[in-house]
């Protein structure tokens, strides 16, 4: 009989993480051997002023206001703890799964965690850029979920750039994990049509979000399961990306989003295709 392939979780939280290892630990090819909850609380608070300069760059005048508003009546409070966190230790509590909660995945004690699990393969959904002393440590290395096209689309705004862009699909990936940002070898790939209805959403990114995002974080599920089942069956293998085609994104500013509800009306408003 084949050994169960042995995987390790790496995650800081998500919402993918939950359904994702629901489905590891009925698979009887699969082992579900660790989790490891990165809360990344090593990360500096960045000066007041620069922060001021991150609001009006990402959230634009009205937001600067509101944060400005917000820090004036602020009073110190306990911040709530996550549910998606609260939900994966109770998952690990009622599987009886070993979870290793840091505030730095990079630090010896969670690096010696990730060695004792002795896992095939690292599973990263929703994590901090990891370097090679975590990536490398199980067998196989690690494979990762990008919901966005690779190498098209790496980096963030996933959704937002395909559809500023004109595109035609949006996706998810399974790659493997390297230094460089979603562009490891791709396992799996999965494509929706991007068709935007005007009539539901208007120039509204955030209202078009809402509702193709559940239909990405389906597929990214399946494509996650079809990836570990592939590896452990032995019948898929990751295939090298043309990082010549394609770019790195980040987050779209808030000049870029006004000039997306403008390209929308272009594209699909009345009388439009």
């Amino acid at each position: 009989m084949q050994a169960k392939m042995k995987i390790v979780v790496i995650t800081s939280g998500s919402q993918l993480l939950l359904p994702i290892m629901e489905r590891i630990v009925a698979r009887p090819e699969l082992c579900l051997v660790g989790i490891a909850l990165d809360r990344e609380t090593d990360r500096k608070r960045a000066p007041f002023v620069r922060r001021l300069r991150s609001v009006l760059k990402y959230r634009g005048p009205m937001g600067l206001v509101q944060a400005l508003v917000r820090k004036l009546g602020a009073t110190r409070r306990a911040e709530p703890g996550s549910p998606v966190s609260g939900g994966i230790e109770k998952f690990a509590r009622d599987h009886g799964i070993p979870l290793h909660v840091t505030g730095n995945i990079h630090e010896e004690h969670s690096l010696a965690f990730l060695r004792e699990r002795n896992a095939d393969i690292g599973l990263v959904v929703g994590a901090r850029l990891l370097h090679k002393s975590v990536f490398q440590i199980p067998r196989m290395g690690c494979i990762n979920v990008h919901q966005g096209i690779i190498p098209d689309y790496r980096g963030g705004g996933s959704v937002f750039w395909p559809l500023f862009n004109g595109e035609k699909e949006l996706g998810v990936s399974v790659h493997k994990v390297v230094a460089r940002v979603d562009s490891g070898a791709l396992y799996v790939q999965k494509r929706i049509p991007l068709v935007y209805d005007y009539a539901r959403h208007g120039d509204s990114y955030p209202s078009f979000l809402r509702e193709v995002s559940p239909v990405l974080d389906r597929l990214a599920v399946e494509a996650v399961m079809e990836a570990l089942v592939g590896i452990a069956q032995g019948t898929i293998e990751a295939k090298p990306v043309n990082l010549q085609k394609g770019n790195r994104y980040r987050r779209p500013t808030w000049w870029e989003r006004r000039a997306l509800r403008r390209r929308i009306r272009e594209r699909y408003g009345p009388g439009k295709r």
